[in-house]
């Protein structure tokens, strides 16, 4: 090893050899930079590349200074070369494939994508495409700072040379109506932008490959919900075509606690989750500018007792889903538990009557519910029919919330400051809401059905909240009035006891 070389007592042929290995090693840095790069500690980078087996459209959704546009590259000069690691478990493309880049604009791609797969201008064939692989022809009017590059080639292990073409998005849609193949996009696109692309990939089967990386800013937008289809955001598969890959600064050794502690600094609260964790931003208009793990946590490890409260709230709905979610309130702690919801459109009464009574049964007792006074109907003689119905036809009481709109949400938010109102990460939709749900110059913005359980809940399912143990105690006392006899009073018959 040359590291282990004692250089002082070597003689001056060894010295030569040794210099001349220490020339050869920075050459391979610098012309065959990829073959220097290792991922053997980075587990999620990899799991991104492997899920390209078997998933023709992937997102790696992450945080910043996560290697995220590193990898996609990497793998990109993979296929474009042929040439995989032995550690490879991704698709291998087995013939020379020609590739889109696309970004935001073409001053954004050259200082990052381009800048990475080739080098600085004048040092072209340092970046992660081989000195070897590169068809300099291709790049013989692209050697200033001012010039823009729109394709390259590079030498496949086939002898023939693939193409790669920048695109930007904000060229629009119909820039992307004669995209055929394989693409990476780096940053998020427009949903009409990825529409178009997948309209054009479908045809093309196993053999083309969509690769998208970017660290939510925008919020939780149009593609992130078209991608997920109602999934988390959790690294897995979402469909047979589709899988996302989530990767935080947990997953990205290179970055140490001092490093990360002076960049988080640097971010404002309601940024964090999206610069460190790759979860959308929550915005600066967003209802709730809270980070998202001091309100959504695992499920407690272990069953609700029987002497916390428990309340149901429920928000009408038909076009608009049904949003009902369960509460349980620590007697000790003074923490609202969200443990469970329902979620659901254009269903009859009778669905939501049947999971209404089905939670019930799980908890031992009838849950109180608060709702919409307007039953989310014109009036609230619409919302007192659809109460009246889940009475009259299922004998489900409720309780009108206070639906005051700005005072919920101020009290729904200071129990997520104070730590009072937990969400269980298995709700999924008031996760989804939590997210998007922002102040717009008119009114909000983002679905709120979920949400806006969550401060009737806050208003007045804290108030009717009940416990088992309280059920039990009163139905005891009521039982004890019911059995109440005269014997109790010495035998005094009612008669005798008033002439006393």
């Amino acid at each position: 090893m040359i590291k282990d070389f004692d250089f002082a007592n070597a003689t001056l042929s060894e010295k030569k050899r040794i210099l001349d290995l220490y020339r050869h090693q920075a050459n391979l840095q610098k012309y065959n930079k990829i073959d220097t790069i290792d991922y053997t500690n980075y587990p999620m980078h990899r799991e991104f590349f492997k899920a390209g087996k078997d998933h023709k459209f992937r997102l790696l959704m992450a945080g910043n200074q996560v290697g995220k546009s590193l990898a996609c590259c990497f793998e990109l000069v993979c296929h474009l070369t042929g040439e995989y690691p032995d550690w490879w478990e991704g698709k291998k493309l087995t013939e020379p494939t020609n590739f889109w880049v696309a970004g935001e604009n073409t001053a954004l791609l050259r200082q990052s994508i381009i800048q990475t797969l080739l080098g600085p201008v004048g040092e072209y064939g340092t970046g992660l495409i081989r000195h070897k692989d590169l068809d300099f022809e291709s790049l013989s009017d692209t050697q200033k700072l001012t010039t823009s590059i729109t394709s390259l080639r590079v030498k496949h292990k086939s002898g023939k040379f693939c193409q790669v073409d920048f695109k930007s998005y904000d060229a629009g849609r119909t820039a992307f109506q004669a995209f055929k193949g394989s693409i990476l996009m780096d940053e998020e696109p427009s949903l009409e932008i990825y529409n178009e692309i997948i309209t054009r990939t479908v045809a093309l089967g196993d053999n083309a490959l969509v690769m998208i990386n970017f660290t939510p800013l925008k919020g939780e937008g149009e593609l992130i919900r078209n991608f997920l289809e109602g999934h988390a955001i959790k690294t897995g598969e979402i469909s047979p075509a589709k899988h996302i890959t989530n990767i935080t600064w947990d997953d990205a050794p290179h970055l140490t606690e001092q490093a990360k502690a002076e960049l988080i600094k640097e971010y404002p609260v309601y940024m964090r989750d999206a610069r460190t964790k790759g979860l959308p931003m929550l915005g600066v208009g967003a209802v709730y500018p809270i980070a998202e793990d001091r309100v959504f946590i695992d499920p407690l490890p272990f069953t609700i007792p029987d002497h916390w409260k428990r309340y149901a709230s429920l928000d009408f709905g038909w076009k608009d889903p049904t949003a009902i979610t369960w509460h349980a309130i620590d007697p000790d702690s003074g923490i609202d538990y969200q443990y469970f919801e329902h979620y659901l459109s254009e269903a009859p009464v009778g669905t939501h009557a049947e999971i209404i009574k089905a939670q019930n049964k799980v908890a031992g007792f009838e849950i109180p519910i608060c709702c919409d006074p307007s039953g989310g109907g014109r009036s609230i003689a619409d919302g007192t029919a659809t109460r009246q119905m889940y009475f009259t036809d299922y004998l489900i009481a409720m309780t009108s919330a206070d639906n005051a709109l700005e005072t919920g949400i101020a009290k729904a938010f200071q129990a997520m400051l104070d730590g009072k109102l937990k969400i269980y990460t298995t709700c999924v939709n008031t996760r989804r809401e939590f997210r998007s749900y922002s102040r717009a110059k008119s009114g909000f913005s983002g679905d709120d059905h979920a949400l806006d359980t969550v401060r009737y809940g806050q208003m007045t399912g804290k108030l009717i909240a009940k416990s088992k143990t309280q059920i039990q105690s009163e139905k005891t006392e009521q039982e004890s009035e019911v059995s109440f006899n005269f014997n109790d009073w010495g035998g005094l018959s009612p008669n005798s006891w008033m002439s006393n």
